[in-house]
């Protein structure tokens, strides 16, 4: 499975150098930035669900996507659907081999093993 994540934005001060020095021009460029970066987004976030990516959560600075294909798959689709692959963080997740040996706590204190 391939998780597809898209950064959104981040903290001020990793967006804009020199915090204490910024001027009003420097905001207005960001602002105009950030709205295409996140127009961007919302157009490969369209591109993903209409090629079947599910929704896999989101983070305080990302939306994630998943797929059950390999990178060198997710790679090439993204290219296929118009998205540069560096635009997306495609990280590879295993799968458990045996999903069925679940441990859970019976509120005992002892973990006990259900199949």
């Amino acid at each position: 499975m391939v998780i597809a994540d898209l950064f959104l934005f981040g903290k001020p001060a990793w967006e804009i150098e020199n915090m204490e020095e910024v001027s009003a021009s420097e905001i207005r460029e960001k602002g105009e930035e950030l709205r295409e970066r996140l127009h961007r987004i919302a157009e490969i976030m369209e591109k993903l669900q209409n090629a079947g990516w599910e929704r896999a959560g989101a983070s305080l600075y990302s939306i994630s996507f998943h797929k059950d294909i390999t990178v060198e798959d997710a790679k090439e689709e993204l290219r296929q659907l118009g998205i540069k692959p560096e635009e997306v963080g495609l990280i590879e997740v295993e799968e458990a081999e045996d999903e069925e040996e679940v441990e859970e706590d019976d509120g005992s204190g002892e973990i006990t093993e259900q199949n």
